[in-house]
């Protein structure tokens, strides 16, 4: 009787114990999984963080270049406007004030892009933090724990490969333009411009801001500033008899001699200030229009903050997707290119536009290839990345079906 007592109480202590382990297990792994999110958050909070002290520095960076340039070309103008009197010669000096203005206009440009950028990837994250499943499509909320350098090496790919699909490739002078089957028409609706998108006939108005483009005109002014002086300059050399004239030399230069155009006497003194002045008018005035079709797509276009936090997703995706294939062939680039330099015709045109999984995936049924396992590394990584970036590119006028953000209509397949 008592063994069987005391076989009974080891029992349920034995019971009591093996409970307390499990409840003490479930407290641990809810402790752990709530770390876990707490460092996420965490982390999450931190890189918003660094990513807009990084963009208004960024902004602010623009603005103090900006300011300076400004004060330094007005200081200029004021000096060459006092000496211009006496020595028409010094007009020409106002040139040199262009290329200040053209290179803080160019810094402007990137500097907007670039902060552009760093607040489009926390509208991502702010916007992916609760999406439904239902919504989702091939995007997962897992996908928002990538690294910021990974997420940047994913962009660089699909975002300059997308960008380059729906816009022209511009110049210094020559800005960059939509190409003709993505310029707006009538009714017609622009994923990555904000004003078409509240459909037609609608009252709603979209303010991007106009900071950038006052900046610019700002600085275009004082080109224009530049400029005149040296066709004013003209009114003062022809007092001198159309003779450029020079006493820090202690003599007179003449370079030419006088010569009639259009019935009237000059000098080619006149006639090169004169261009000189033309040609500085019409570089800071095709500089100006390129400057406002960029400053166009900042605020409202394939480079303002809203369009960016969609291509992020779209890059996100696409990185994953390449890693899953990476992880599913291990295959490196050479390897992969090799096969679908083996490919003839529509099937080797159907590979390059961003459908190479399948074919691959048909040659390695066919004959043997030596793979590579996965502890080397991501073999062939940037071959599939680039293959997704050329899908999207595919269906660059309608990013959000790529992602699956909302079901593609029955005559348009991602794979066709």
């Amino acid at each position: 009787m008592r063994e069987s007592l005391a076989r009974r109480e080891a029992v349920e202590l034995s019971a009591e114990l093996e409970l307390e382990v499990s409840d003490s297990d479930i407290d641990m792994n809810d402790k752990t999984e709530g770390d876990a999110a707490a460092f996420d958050r965490k982390r999450e909070s931190s890189l918003i963080n660094q990513l807009r002290t990084e963009g208004n520095e960024l902004k602010g960076c623009f603005t103090r270049h900006s300011f300076q340039a400004i004060s330094l070309c007005s200081i200029a103008i004021a000096g060459i406007l006092h000496f211009m009197v006496q020595e028409p010669i010094v007009a020409l000096g106002a040139v040199g004030i262009l290329p200040i203005i053209f290179s803080v206009c160019q810094l402007g440009i990137y500097k907007f892009s670039a902060s552009n950028r760093h607040f489009g990837y926390e509208l991502y994250l702010t916007r992916t933090r609760n999406v439904p499943p239902e919504f989702r499509g091939r995007w997962k909320p897992e996908y928002r724990q990538l690294g910021w350098e990974e997420a940047m090496q994913a962009w660089r790919v699909v975002h300059a490969t997308l960008f380059e699909t729906i816009y022209t490739k511009g110049r210094m002078f020559i800005p960059e333009r939509l190409r003709s089957q993505f310029r707006p028409r009538r009714y017609q609706t622009q994923w990555f411009v904000q004003r078409t998108l509240f459909g037609p006939g609608a009252r709603a108005k979209w303010h991007a801001g106009t900071y950038l483009r006052k900046m610019l005109f700002m600085l275009h002014c004082t080109a224009f500033g530049a400029a005149a002086l040296v066709l004013v300059s003209l009114l003062f050399i022809s007092r001198m008899g159309g003779e450029l004239q020079c006493h820090w030399s202690e003599h007179l230069v003449r370079l030419y001699h006088p010569t009639v155009i259009f019935g009237l006497q000059t000098t080619k003194e006149l006639l090169v200030v004169a261009s000189i002045g033309c040609v500085m008018v019409l570089l800071i005035w095709a500089q100006g229009i390129a400057d406002r079709q960029r400053s166009k797509m900042l605020e409202d276009g394939g480079l303002s903050i809203r369009a960016c936090s969609i291509i992020w997703q779209a890059a996100v995706v696409a990185h994953f997707t390449a890693l899953a294939n990476s992880r599913k062939f291990k295959l490196n680039a050479r390897q992969l290119n090799a096969i679908v330099r083996s490919l003839k015709g529509r099937e080797r045109r159907d590979a390059m536009a961003g459908n190479a999984a399948q074919y691959v995936e048909r040659v390695l049924m066919e004959r043997t290839i030596t793979t590579y396992p996965e502890g080397t590394g991501l073999p062939g990584f940037q071959f599939w990345l680039g293959q997704e970036a050329v899908s999207l590119a595919r269906c660059a006028a309608d990013i959000e079906a790529w992602i699956g953000m909302r079901q593609l209509p029955d005559t348009i397949e991602r794979n066709e």
